[in-house]
């Protein structure tokens, strides 16, 4: 069983907290890579692709500044964990950051 799960009571995921998250993004046509991160309103030190954090308690934020040198390829936001596809977006170059809400339990 994956790590990280979809929470079915909002738009989110949800973790134990003090899970080890180790997330990539991948591209299905460009190269696609994360160039920054923060979660629970702090930076997540470099290197950020993959982008690893420990899960803390509560509804955090992570925000992640991805690059994709295709406009509008499908990309995906996988947990490294298990290789699985935890979201799927088409990636805007001009769209900000990808933010999800995590929650830890």
């Amino acid at each position: 069983m994956p790590i990280l799960t979809p929470d079915p009571a909002a738009p989110a995921f949800k973790a134990p907290v003090g899970s080890h998250l180790s997330l990539s993004i991948e591209g299905s046509d460009g190269m696609a890579m994360i160039i920054g991160a923060d979660y629970a309103g702090k930076a997540v030190p470099a290197p950020v692709n993959p982008v690893k954090f420990d899960v803390v308690a509560d509804a955090q934020i992570l925000r992640m500044v991805v690059e994709n040198d295709t406009p509008a390829d499908l990309t995906k936001l996988i947990c490294d964990s298990d290789g699985t596809t935890l979201h799927e977006f088409v990636f805007d170059p001009v769209g900000g950051p990808v933010s999800y809400t995590i929650r830890g339990v």
